[in-house]
């Protein structure tokens, strides 16, 4: 047990522990000096297109995906962007359609130059999304046009098929100043939510449509709506009253109103009403508001709750107590007992409340003799 004991710490002794990076030295990540995909794809554009100077837009495409100097990633989007694949538009009658229409891919350059594979092929192009995409490759096989402008064209293609911020990469959200309740949201965004829903309560008004599709439709508009929902910040509590939001209420109604009456509304009232509903369902759909129905749905079963609901209930009661009561109706106050008292409304007995306060600000009074005899009891 020793030897095997001193051979594992011999061991361990002679194993070296990763040091770290030096200063100006580079671990991982792309090396200095080596082109990133767009520029390989640029080059290799320029070098295509020498060499193939009378091949035609598909002939060209065909080549670049079947080039074996580009990497495999770059192949794969040349060709997802210039053979799409075509999709059915039923699943069950149009299948057998699809296919038929399928335009045949091109096995070879003879075939991509054929006219007969080209009758049903521009409509499935995908190059056909980017018009200018057949003249920018007329200019870099162009070999009278200047190097600068058969690179800067080739660049362009190469950004069609590898565009930027393709890798998922997020942009800066932009800052947008708060409201007076402190609410704060894109107007673009608030528009897309008013909008969204007023499409989605015109939905069944649509003519010439299945319930199948109305039904896909409202799907889809309704996931769009509460992601957006999901993504807005409730204004603040101390700023965002009962008040306000019976105003935003309100406000919202007249403005359906005018919708119902065909009214146009102005570029001022449009921001309103799409700043007023986005502030109004941020509200409505918050955490505040499910708080408050959590803590409804507790006290009403408030006899049968388990260790934690009790926790929970505590919590919510605590941090969302009950309003206070509000002015009692003239019934309530006409069947208190002191009701009927004989007090003359606006003018107050200020002789009376004197002589109380007198009496209570007073000093006691010293007792006799016979009194203190009769309240002593011996």
């Amino acid at each position: 047990m020793q030897l095997g004991s001193r051979l594992c710490s011999a061991t361990r002794s002679k194993i070296a522990m990763p040091r770290g990076s030096k200063p100006g030295e580079r671990r991982g990540g792309r090396q200095r000096a080596t082109p990133n995909k767009r520029t390989v794809l640029t080059e290799r554009i320029l070098v295509v297109a020498s060499c193939n100077s009378t091949a035609t837009r598909h002939e060209f495409l065909l080549i670049l995906a079947k080039d074996q100097a580009l990497p495999t990633d770059i192949r794969l989007a040349i060709a997802r962007k210039s053979f799409p694949a075509a999709t059915s538009r039923s699943l069950e009658s149009g299948t057998q359609k699809a296919f038929v229409s399928l335009p045949p891919i091109p096995q070879s350059v003879e075939d991509a130059s054929n006219p007969k594979l080209d009758r049903g092929r521009d409509a499935k192009m995908g190059p056909k999304a980017f018009p200018a995409l057949e003249l920018l490759l007329s200019i870099v096989q162009d070999s009278t046009v200047p190097p600068a402008q058969r690179h800067k064209a080739a660049s362009e293609v190469s950004e069609y098929f590898l565009p930027k911020y393709s890798g998922g990469r997020k942009l800066r959200r932009r800052k947008f100043p708060p409201d007076e309740c402190g609410f704060a949201v894109d107007p673009d965004l608030a528009r897309e939510l008013r909008d969204s829903k007023l499409r989605l309560a015109g939905l069944p008004l649509a003519k010439k449509i299945t319930p199948f599709t109305v039904a896909q439709r409202a799907s889809r508009i309704q996931t769009r709506i509460r992601t957006i929902q999901q993504s807005l910040r409730c204004p603040c509590p101390s700023r965002y009253s009962n008040t306000q939001i019976k105003l935003d209420v309100m406000r919202l109604n007249s403005f359906g109103l005018k919708r119902k009456h065909q009214e146009i509304l102005t570029l001022d009232e449009d921001l309103e009403e799409a700043h007023r509903m986005a502030r109004y369902d941020s509200y409505v759909y918050g955490p505040e508001v499910a708080a408050r129905r959590r803590l409804l749905a507790l006290s009403e079963r408030r006899n049968i709750l388990t260790p934690a609901e009790k926790a929970t209930f505590r919590c919510l009661a605590l941090l969302y107590p009950p309003p206070p009561p509000g002015p009692h109706s003239p019934e309530i106050l006409a069947q208190h007992p002191f009701h009927d008292l004989p007090i003359v409304e606006g003018e107050p007995n200020v002789a009376a409340s004197e002589a109380k306060r007198a009496e209570a600000t007073a000093p006691p009074v010293p007792l006799t003799a016979e009194q203190r005899a009769a309240l002593s009891p011996f």
